[in-house]
C-alpha cells in the first residue's frame, strides 16, 4: 500500500487545488466549446455522437470512482486520506477533456428574447443563490479532497463529515444537483450540442444522484431512510400525496406528443429505418396502452390519480402487477418510445427517455408511501421489477 508522506500530501493537495478548480473555472467561465483544441470539419451528427461519448467518459470517471466497492478496492493499494484528492484530480481531468476536446453545433435550436430571456436569466439566479445556500448550509464542503491532507500535514486526524438536516437540505436531500439542473436549462440560448449537453447531463444527475443515495442509506442506515421519508429528493414541494409529480408527468408528456420532435439541420431518417421505426413504434404504442389500461382496471378500488395510495389501500399483485409493479407508468413509457419511433424524431427519443427517468424518481417516491402504508408491500418488491420485467 502507498504510505502517506509530507511529500506526496503537498503533491496531491497542489495539484487537486489546480485541476480541480482550473477545470471548474474552465467549464463555468467559457460556453462549451469556446476552448476546443481541434476543429474537425464532421458533419453535425458525428460532432454530436462525439460530445455524446465525451460526456460518457466523464460519467464513468465521475460516479464510478465514488462507489464504495470501488473505493473499497482502492483503499487496498492507497492510503484512504488520498482517495478524495485523487478523485478530484481525476474528475478534473476529466472535466477539463470535456471542455478542451467539446465539439460545438452550428444548429440554433432556440434562442429567448423579451420578457422570457429575463426569466431564464431571474432563474439563473436563483439557482446561483440556492447552490451557494446549500454551500452555507454545508458548512464543511470539500469537494477537493483537501481535509484530509491538511490534517495529515498537521499531524491531526481528519473531522468526519457531519449529516446535514437543516436549511436548504430541508428543502430537497440534494439542494446542490437541483441547482446544476435549473442553471443548465436556464441558458437562453441553445444550440444542438448545448441541448445534447442539458438532457445528457441532467440524466446523469438524477441517475448518479439514486446511487449515491444507496451509498447513504449503507453508510448511515436508519438515520437516513428516515431523512428520505420527510424530504424529496431533487423535486421540492410535492404536496402531501405527490400533487407536484402530477403535474410534471403531465408537462412531461405533453412535450413527448406535442414539442419539436428534431431541429433544422438534422438528418432524416433512412426510408428503410423509417419504416421499419414506424412498425416498432405502433407495436410498442399498443402495448404500451395495453398495458396501462390493464394496470388501471386490476387496481380496481385501489385506483388513484395521485402518487399516494388512498386510505385503506391493499396489495395488488395479479394480471400486469406479475410483471412490474407500477404497469401504468411502464406502459406510458412505452407508448412514449413508440411514438418517438413513429414520428421518426431525435428529440421525442430524449423526451421519452426523460419520462422514462421521471417514471423512475415518481415511482421509487411512490414506494416508499407503498412500503408504509400498505401491508406485503416489502416482499412484493423483492420478487417483481419496477418498470421492465426482470431487469429494472
Amino acid at each position: 500500500m502507498v504510505q502517506p508522506t509530507h511529500w506526496l500530501s503537498k503533491l496531491l493537495l497542489v495539484l487537486a487545488a489546480c485541476v480541480g478548480v482550473g477545470s471548474v473555472i474552465a467549464f463555468a467561465g467559457w460556453p462549451l466549446g469556446a476552448l476546443r483544441l481541434a476543429r474537425p470539419a464532421w458533419s453535425e451528427p458525428s460532432l454530436l455522437m462525439w460530445d455524446t461519448a465525451l460526456s460518457f467518459v466523464f460519467f464513468a470517471q465521475h460516479s464510478g470512482m465514488i462507489r464504495r466497492g470501488v473505493r473499497a478496492r482502492m483503499a487496498r493499494v492507497i492510503a484512504p486520506i488520498y482517495l478524495p484528492a485523487i478523485y478530484a484530480i481525476a474528475s478534473g481531468l476529466a472535466l477539463a477533456a470535456v471542455v478542451l476536446l467539446w465539439q460545438p453545433s452550428n444548429i440554433r435550436v432556440l434562442s429567448l428574447t423579451g420578457p422570457a430571456r429575463v426569466v431564464a436569466h431571474g432563474l439563473s439566479i436563483a439557482a446561483i443563490g440556492l447552490f451557494v445556500w446549500g454551500l452555507i448550509t454545508l458548512r464543511s464542503f470539500d469537494p477537493l479532497g483537501i481535509a484530509p491532507l491538511t490534517s495529515h500535514l498537521r499531524a491531526k486526524s481528519p473531522k468526519p463529515c457531519a449529516f446535514v438536516v437543516r436549511g436548504a437540505y430541508r428543502l430537497v436531500r440534494h439542494p446542490l444537483y437541483l441547482a446544476v439542473i435549473v442553471l443548465i436549462w436556464a441558458c437562453p440560448d441553445g444550440t444542438a450540442d448545448r441541448l445534447l449537453f442539458n438532457a445528457l447531463w441532467t440524466a446523469w444527475i438524477v441517475g448518479g444522484t439514486v446511487l449515491e443515495e444507496a451509498d447513504l442509506v449503507a453508510e448511515l442506515g436508519d438515520r437516513y431512510r428516515e431523512y428520505r421519508r420527510t424530504v424529496p429528493m431533487l423535486i421540492p414541494s410535492t404536496g402531501s400525496r405527490g400533487e407536484g409529480y402530477v403535474i410534471t408527468q403531465l408537462v412531461v408528456m405533453a412535450l413527448v406528443v406535442f414539442g419539436p420532435s428534431t431541429v433544422p439541420g438534422m438528418p432524416a431518417w433512412p426510408t428503410s429505418i423509417a419504416r421499419a421505426a414506424s412498425a416498432s413504434g405502433i407495436t410498442l404504442i399498443v402495448i404500451g396502452i395495453a398495458l396501462a389500461v390493464a394496470g388501471i382496471a386490476t387496481l380496481g378500488r385501489n385506483l388513484s390519480a395521485l402518487p399516494r395510495p388512498k386510505h385503506g389501500a391493499t396489495l395488488v399483485e395479479r394480471g400486469p402487477y406479475r410483471l412490474v409493479r407500477h404497469p401504468m407508468y411502464a406502459g406510458a413509457a412505452l407508448a412514449a418510445i413508440g411514438w418517438a419511433l413513429v414520428s421518426h424524431g431525435w428529440l421525442t427519443i430524449a423526451y421519452a427517455a426523460l419520462l422514462f427517468g421521471f417514471f423512475a424518481l415518481k415511482a421509487r417516491r411512490e414506494e416508499r408511501w407503498l412500503r408504509n402504508e400498505v401491508a406485503g408491500y416489502t416482499h412484493y418488491q423483492q420478487h417483481v421489477r419496477r418498470l421492465i420485467p426482470f431487469i429494472y
